[in-house]
């Protein structure tokens, strides 16, 4: 314990120095003029020394620069120029601050909040307000510090939208609280900081709540509660870091498949170089070709051009021959140019087809690249889908986590009952469902004891993540109600579970009808009674083989189609005879199954409970849970399910 001690009370020192600023809806000069406000010394060194804090000499230039400020300001303030002036005035309490002068600091501070006053800037005024609240702190007046921090919490709780600051007053006074050793209106304060934290949705600053809670509760001397909100904070710890090594590793494979796609592109241009220098090989090769071919025609050409010659010299003595020849040359000529023709048109055949061919392969590359460039694209979303996926089932796994810390173990259910059984079969990894068992010792007015055991079975809007974010609000009101208010009294508890939910939620403002339909049981063993109160969810209970029903108000908890504040109806009943009693949310009813396809409906559970009440309540799980997978076969879960049992006898 003195090594989480010391842990948390790291946790305390340092959320106190920076949650300790807060932000304004100012204008920008308004901004610029408080944002160095809550500056402050080391509070390592102010508390160790309290109020003999040694001052730090002023040296000449912050003096000159104090007598330069007050000049400007007094000019300001003739001026009617009140923003101006605020802003060297708070600059000299800023200088006076930080040199331990804490009188002369205070005084400043008191003398902005005058000129703030006069110009309605609230929101200043409640963060110097603050400013000399921890003025007050560092030099261990708590009761004063106590008195201005105060002053800054009831302004800023007027505006609710400012989630940030509001957090920074609850933990100021908090922390005010401990030193004062006042720890139970520490803890009040810490239960709002808690609920504005969740709001917020911040899993650090959550964390930092919960160790704040854990270290007060611990100097209180509730050692139970002190554990339990350490070990909330351990989870939200490890479930940060998590969450960060996710972020890593993510990084790391992302930056390993750029170094692969960049090297499949260099080999790609290697490759297409080494194709460029074959075209060109190729190329020459063809032109050398042409080159020897002309050569060859120039040749012919002139050896036909000496023929010619030579023909032309003889043409008179050969002229008679010639006469006899002309004939048979020009048949020659006509076969020669009907065969020249016919190789003409099956080259330009050849042509044709080689283009058509070329084409087609153009075509067909230009398409394997298109494709290759999509499943390209498509395996890279495919591995951010995988990855993004892995990290949601990674957070709704940690979520379950909690949900199960937060529940009660089953078995621990049998300690206060004679039997009992729970069937709890969430549709997700977490639940909408949620039960909740305590028992509690109540003294009756004529100063009577006597131990009652409350049992809830809990059915909230929706499934999955959104049910079991409504399941932890459920659980925590509660611990609230019952634990902490000492209500016992099944409809006085639904009532202030309704108004709980609503202000939680905000519905009135939002318009929202999100909550719970439960049934609630409080069970009176030394007067051999219980009592029973339901919002839309039924009790059954089972008694000398008799099977009886009671239903519960149609009105559920948070439900604003109805007023805020609603009555819910209390039954009284006596226990004469060993007694079983059971409630339940609306999955295993509502589960769709059997050779139709129809729903389970509440009469078959009405007879299988009937006709097995005789047996155990281990007994009488495993009957349920083979029913109702027998009856689902290959039909999906379409809700959360929970089903208690439990077993009195009359004292």
């Amino acid at each position: 314990m003195r090594g989480k001690n010391i842990l948390v009370l790291l946790i305390l020192l340092h959320t106190f120095y920076h949650l300790s600023s807060a932000q304004t809806s100012l204008s920008d000069e308004m901004i610029q003029t408080v944002l160095n406000l809550e500056k402050r010394p080391l509070k390592s060194q102010v508390d160790s020394l309290g109020e003999n804090i040694p001052k730090i000499s002023i040296s000449k230039s912050y003096a000159d620069r104090i007598v330069l400020l007050e000049s400007k300001s007094q000019e300001f303030e003739k001026r009617k120029r009140y923003e101006e002036a605020t802003r060297g005035i708070n600059e000299i309490a800023t200088i006076y601050w930080e040199h331990f002068y804490f009188s002369e600091a205070r005084a400043y501070f008191h003398q902005s909040i005058r000129l703030n006053n006069k110009i309605g800037n609230h929101n200043g005024i409640g963060k110097l307000n603050n400013n000399i609240g921890m003025i007050c702190f560092d030099y261990s007046d708590y009761e004063l510090a106590l008195e201005y921090f105060n002053i800054t919490l009831d302004q800023r709780k007027k505006d609710v939208k400012q989630k940030d600051p509001l957090l920074s007053s609850l933990t100021n006074v908090a922390l005010t609280l401990n030193k004062l050793k006042r720890y139970n209106e520490a803890i009040v304060e810490l239960k709002s900081a808690e609920r504005v934290a969740h709001e917020m949705n911040e899993p650090e600053r959550i964390r930092t709540i919960y160790g704040m809670l854990s270290e007060t509760y611990d100097k209180a001397g509730d050692s139970k509660n002190a554990q339990k909100y350490f070990e909330l904070y351990r989870t939200f710890h490890e479930l940060i870091l998590k969450q960060k090594e996710v972020k890593i590793e993510q990084s790391i494979r992302e930056s390993e498949l750029e170094k692969k796609l960049l090297q499949l592109e260099k080999e790609n241009k290697e490759l297409q170089l080494v194709k460029t220098q074959q075209e060109l090989l190729k190329t020459e090769n063809q032109l050398a070709e042409s080159d020897s071919t002309n050569l060859h025609l120039t040749k012919v050409a002139t050896k036909k051009e000496l023929q010619i010659l030579t023909l032309q010299q003889e043409k008179e003595i050969q002229r008679l021959e010639l006469k006899e020849q002309d004939y048979l040359h020009e048949s020659e000529q006509k076969e020669t140019r009907t065969k020249l023709n016919a190789l003409f048109v099956f080259i330009i055949f050849l042509i044709v087809i080689a283009i058509l061919i070329y084409r087609s392969y153009f075509i067909k590359q230009r398409a394997n690249k298109k494709l290759a460039i999509q499943q390209k694209k498509i395996l890279h979303q495919k591995n951010l889908l995988e990855t993004q996926n892995e990290n949601i089932t990674q957070s709704i796994a940690y979520a379950a986590y909690i949900q199960k810390a937060v529940l009660e173990e089953v078995s621990e259910l049998n300690n206060y009952v004679n039997d009992s059984f729970i069937l709890f079969e969430p549709r997700d990894l977490v639940s909408g469902d949620f039960y909740w068992f305590k028992e509690i010792k109540t003294t009756s007015d004529n100063g009577q004891s006597s131990n009652k055991t409350i049992i809830t079975a809990a059915d909230c809007t929706g499934h999955g993540v959104p049910g079991a974010i409504m399941s932890m609000i459920g659980v925590k009101l509660m611990d609230q109600v019952v634990l902490e208010e000492h209500i016992t009294q099944p409809n006085q508890v639904l009532e202030k579970l309704h108004t709980g939910i609503v202000e939680s939620l905000h519905q009135e403002a939002t318009n929202i009808h999100d909550g719970m339909d439960l049934a609630f049981i409080s069970i009176d063993h030394q007067n051999n009674t219980f009592e029973f109160a339901g919002a839309k969810n039924p009790l059954i209970y089972i008694a000398d083989n008799e099977l009886y029903q009671i239903k519960g108000d149609k009105k559920s908890i948070g439900d604003q189609l109805h007023n805020q504040y609603i009555e819910y109806t209390n039954h009284k009943i006596e226990i004469s005879t060993p007694t079983w009693l059971y409630i339940f949310s609306d999955g295993f009813n509502d589960q769709f199954g059997g050779e139709k396809g129809g729903k389970f409906m509440i009469k078959r559970l009405k007879k299988i409970l009937l006709e097995n009440h005789q047996k155990s309540g281990k007994e009488q799980y495993e009957i349920l849970k083979k029913t109702l997978s027998e009856w689902m076969g290959e039909e999906d879960q379409v809700d959360d399910i929970l089903v208690m049992g439990i077993k009195i006898l009359p004292a």
